[in-house]
């Protein structure tokens, strides 16, 4: 399953809009924050690595069945900085009401669960 969505460009991992967008005073360097997914009986685990982002220059959006990570970092001394932008395209069974977010030290850990739906369950079998 294609949990997360994203296109290279030379390597960069960027999306279509990104290449698109419109400057700004301070160039940024817009980069995709490297992710790790796993999945369980309960739902997903994503584990996006944002190093130098401030829990304060960090978001998470729910967008039309995506998250959306945005976050930043000034890298004082060297240069304008960088952006951080992933988009990750929500399964079907994974119940958008429930995403919920931790972030500690670089680490952004979202937490995807299934659908009471979607789980699987044990169904009793009764003698006719």
């Amino acid at each position: 399953m294609d949990v997360v969505k994203q296109e290279t460009n030379n390597g960069t991992p960027v999306r279509e809009e990104q290449r698109t967008a419109t400057p700004r005073r301070e160039e940024r360097h817009v980069m995709a924050p490297a992710v790790d997914v796993a999945e369980g009986e309960e739902g997903f685990l994503v584990v996006a690595d944002l190093p130098g982002v401030a829990p304060e220059d960090l978001s998470v959006r729910l967008e039309k069945g995506e998250i959306v990570v945005q976050g930043r970092r000034g890298d004082v001394g060297r240069g304008p900085g960088v952006e951080y932008r992933r988009v990750i395209g929500l399964p079907p069974e994974v119940d958008g009401d429930a995403v919920s977010a931790t972030f500690a030290r670089g680490v952004l850990e979202l937490r995807l669960p299934r659908k009471s739906s979607a789980k699987p369950r044990q169904i009793p079998i009764q003698s006719a």
